[in-house]
């Protein structure tokens, strides 16, 4: 409803969202461009605010999508609590999507990660076991338990009760 917009601007306002956004996106991509000065196997990255794609390559002259390599390290930060997403035609390029809401302490922990699971990862599937978790980044810790949608919200009640939410 309109009501419901009106509210959800007036708290963007309030709290300054977009100014943080701007900030903490200019952070996590000075931060993206850090490592990847130091790391040939980032082909690029691009993207404006907190919406930003770092391409992995195998080669960086001919710039030959990695796919395999972008899995590897997508999973590895999963298991240490950064969930990023992988985009592309060849599933090459690695997408960050932080909340407006995030912080710099956040943006410095999320990179942290990456920065680690990035240089423990070799291109060879099989020597890229992780010998240890870590404790999950605070992008996921502080999130955790929050229903995804107010369908899965219904239907995670309704499974609660024992009963089956009806599909619309």
């Amino acid at each position: 409803s309109c009501a419901a917009g009106l509210a959800v601007l007036a708290e963007i306002r309030e709290r300054g969202l977009v100014a943080n956004a701007a900030a903490r996106g200019a952070e996590l991509s000075a931060g993206l461009r850090e490592i990847a000065a130091a790391d040939p196997r980032i082909g690029d990255v691009r993207g404006p605010g907190l919406m930003i794609g770092v391409e992995l390559v195998k080669d960086p002259a001919t710039r030959e999508p990695d796919g395999a390599l972008c899995e590897t390290v997508l999973r590895h930060c999963a298991d240490e609590g950064l969930l990023l997403l992988s985009c592309g035609v060849e599933h090459n390029v690695i997408r960050w999507i932080a909340p407006l809401d995030v912080t710099s302490e956040e943006v410095a922990e999320a990179l942290a990660v990456f920065r680690r699971v990035l240089a423990a990862t070799t291109a060879d599937p099989a020597s890229t076991e992780r010998a240890h978790p870590r404790e999950p980044c605070g992008w996921r810790r502080r999130r955790r338990g929050r229903p995804t949608s107010r369908r899965r919200s219904a239907t995670h009640a309704a499974a609660k009760r024992g009963a089956s939410a009806s599909p619309r």
